[in-house]
């Protein structure tokens, strides 16, 4: 059986060298493949879902460990031996399973750990921000736009403050404080229904500003860059470990793989909000109904893109229909998809960035951020030693949510009494149902009906 080992201590407790374990069990012929390149490592993603660590270790080190305690895991490379160790703060235990050797008290344990985004998806809110009314019929659409009760003590909430509030509602004991937006869209937030996961919220409000949730596992803070920036301090980093002689290879492509990822148009979509209400009432050809967004066009220019190619984008933001079919904000809304593509094109068109870095020993002096978009610190016992990773992943955005302008679809019917005379057997007034049609302005005659003077019961 493989032994427990000092070369990179955990919590206080000894860690298994994964190549002595893989080499125990193959030689059993028991199966590898549970740890073998996963253990013993610590990996941190940038994003909504949490990093994982994972080490292989005795029973009686694995018995050691809070089931349901935070964990730092202190962890000291070779190179590191009377140095302070690295402190990767508020994990917790995941899974704990044996390897190999079942029923046996002394086989070794796999130890899952994840960081506090595991906890946090554990929230819920019930909030909606800056959700448009239907505006009464001649209002012009400039005041009163929201209900009352999505706004922010009867202000509209900002990018910042709806975030701020979002993030209230997570675990007061870990969520920190709520980090600053590093970008903010030219129009404020609307019609944000969030009811559900609170965590999930926080990402729909990252998505919709395209940036990315950046956890600093060294520090236990959370930070927000933006897709495409340039990470502060990158390239003086990477110069150092250079110099230092850290570097050992990286993984880069040999060409720019556009075709893959890259559209030669992105579409915007724009849900519809209607100036006046009688421009939703329900009509032969469907109106609103059948075509809810207002569509911008809007070619990406980058090279190697198949012509023809489309990448649908829908935003929350509305298109002001006017009362003759035609978009009152279309000039803002060009604009704003102007704003977009240069967001999702930084996105997309990573070229060269694309790749993998590899560095001896324990890195401290980068973190993930806007360019490095996971790092994984690990010794799986391939006689390598300990490395750091770090990874430059290109990101296609989604299509954005579904959200078109909840429509209430309606008929505007008005009743004529066509007698003063009441009906001698039923003892009700004889009467027409009119409908008017909002497109030609007319009335026309759908059916007899029989009318009630409630002034007269």
């Amino acid at each position: 059986m493989a032994q427990p080992h000092n070369r990179f201590p955990l919590i206080g407790l000894r860690v298994i060298d994964p190549g002595e374990l893989l080499a125990t069990l193959s030689a059993a012929g028991q199966r590898t493949d549970q740890f073998w390149g996963v253990a013993n490592s610590i990996r941190c993603p940038v994003g909504m879902e949490p990093g994982s660590a994972w080490f292989v270790m005795d029973r009686s080190a694995a018995d050691k460990i809070g089931e349901n305690d935070y964990t730092t895991l202190q962890w000291v490379h070779e190179g590191q031996q009377g140095g302070e160790p690295t402190q990767f703060k508020k994990y917790v235990q995941h899974s704990n399973i044996a390897i190999g050797l079942d029923g046996r008290s002394d086989a070794p344990r796999l130890v899952e750990f994840r960081d506090k985004r595991q906890v946090l998806k554990l929230s819920a809110i019930d909030r909606e921000y800056n959700v448009r009314r239907p505006t009464r019929r001649g209002d012009p659409g400039t005041s009163d736009l929201f209900y009352t009760d999505s706004l922010n003590s009867g202000t509209p909430w900002t990018w910042q403050s709806m975030l701020n509030d979002v993030w209230s509602n997570l675990p007061a004991g870990i969520r920190g404080t709520a980090p600053t937006l590093a970008y903010t869209p030219v129009s404020q937030p609307e019609n944000f229904r969030f009811h559900g996961r609170a965590w999930d919220a926080v990402g729909t409000i990252l998505a919709a500003t395209h940036s990315l949730l950046v956890l600093n596992p060294l520090d236990d803070e959370f930070t927000i860059k933006r897709h495409g920036d340039t990470q502060a301090d990158l390239e003086q980093a990477l110069s150092a470990l250079v110099n230092a002689g850290r570097k050992m290879e990286t993984d880069a492509p040999t060409a720019d793989l556009n075709l893959s990822v890259c559209p030669e148009k992105i579409r915007f979509y724009f849900p519809k909000r209607a100036e006046h209400q009688i421009q939703i009432t329900e009509r032969e050809d469907g109106g609103a109904l059948i075509s809810p967004y207002h569509t911008i066009d809007k070619d990406t220019n980058l090279e190697g893109a198949e012509p023809g190619t489309v990448l649908p984008y829908r935003t929350r933001f509305m298109a002001e229909l006017d009362y003759t079919g035609g978009i009152n904000n279309a000039t803002a809304l060009n604009t704003l998809a102007d704003e977009l593509l240069t967001k999702i094109k930084e996105r997309i068109d990573r070229g060269m960035e694309r790749g993998l870095d590899y560095f001896m020993g324990i890195v401290t002096t980068i973190k993930p951020g806007a360019e490095i978009h996971e790092m994984v610190w690990r010794d799986y016992g391939d006689r390598v030693g300990c490395v750091t990773e770090l990874h430059r992943i290109p990101s296609v955005p989604g299509i954005g949510p579904d959200t078109p302008l909840a429509l209430d679809p309606r008929r505007i019917d008005i009743v004529r009494k066509t007698s003063n005379m009441r009906d001698g057997g039923s003892g009700y007034y004889p009467a027409k149902l009119l409908r008017f049609d909002p497109i030609a302005h007319t009335l026309s005659e759908v059916d007899d009906i029989w009318l009630e003077d409630m002034n007269e019961v």
